[in-house]
């Protein structure tokens, strides 16, 4: 029940220690979009929750735990010290823009900063990245990816690095500026990554198979987080938090994940636990060795 993990969280609280701040990854708070949207009339308002909540669970996979930064926050100089920055949806930006946010971004690609953005983000032309509207399609990945979106763009501007299945134009672009790099989707990303709906495969496409994001052995970001040098490990739908006498993960799924660590000695929610298999909706506390 909800009381008894409340209860076990508090019991497990006076042993954690404080929580580490690790300032790996930062997620743009949305604010141009939120302030200015209405939940009761604007129909894409949960989306933007969606996507700021899929970039932080796509994150979460590989043991980052992200923070959430206000646009204020940013251009006062707040990224000093991290490693990546998410851009999520964002169409509304250009009516509510931050002074100095444009600035600096760029500066903290310039001096080799790592940026990855969702298609509504409305940053990404200051960037000089240029994107026209597309259709919705299938995206021709390692595996074909088939996802819902609020939006599909196309890039004129960077390097390939997938394209759409019906159009051949770029689904998928890597900008490098200055030291750093920018990766671009033509989907709002972390909105696809959270949701999982599954478009039905178009029939010009015949009885080949098209996956959704969470489906397909490595996502896009996984492969780049990998190649940047900051996943932790990937293990999905496991939230690792570290703190300063162990690591507290918990499982945001309905289904037991695979560790690879014997969590038996561990201090977890449930009254036994059997192996390395984490049960869905159960957390654990595994004290440092």
């Amino acid at each position: 029940s909800i009381k008894d993990g409340l209860d076990w969280f508090a019991e497990v609280r006076d042993v954690t220690g404080a929580r580490i701040e690790t300032k790996e990854a930062a997620i743009l708070f949305p604010d141009a979009s939120f302030a200015l949207s209405n939940p009761d009339t604007f129909g894409d308002y949960a989306s933007l929750r969606n996507d700021c909540l899929g970039w932080y669970q796509q994150l979460a996979d590989h043991g980052i735990n992200a923070d959430i930064l206000h646009p204020r926050q940013v251009a006062a100089d707040a990224l000093e010290g991290y490693k990546l920055l998410v851009l999520p949806a964002d169409p509304l930006y250009s009516e509510y823009p931050e002074k100095g946010l444009k600035e600096a971004v760029q500066s903290f690609i310039e001096n080799g900063g790592r940026v990855l953005s969702s298609a509504s983000s409305a940053l990404c032309p200051l960037l000089d990245i240029k994107t026209y509207p597309h259709k919705d399609d299938s995206v021709d990945w390692d595996e074909r990816l088939i996802d819902h979106s609020p939006n599909f763009v196309c890039f004129a501007t960077g390097e390939a690095e997938a394209t759409y299945l019906g159009t051949g134009r770029t689904a998928i672009a890597k900008h490098s500026i200055g030291k750093g790099e920018v990766l671009s989707f033509g989907i709002d990303y972390g909105y696809a990554y959270v949701t999982r709906q599954h478009r039905p495969v178009p029939r010009e496409y015949g009885y080949d198979n098209h996956y959704p994001l969470t489906m397909v052995e490595q996502t896009p970001v996984d492969k780049y987080l990998d190649l940047w040098k900051l996943s932790h490990g990937r293990m999905r739908n496991i939230e690792r938090v570290r703190f300063e006498n162990g690591e507290l993960w918990i499982n945001h799924g309905s289904y037991p994940c695979e560790t690879g660590t014997e969590l038996q000695a561990a201090n977890c929610s449930l009254e036994t636990i059997v192996g390395s298999s984490l049960p869905g909706h159960q957390a654990v506390f595994i004290p440092n060795t």
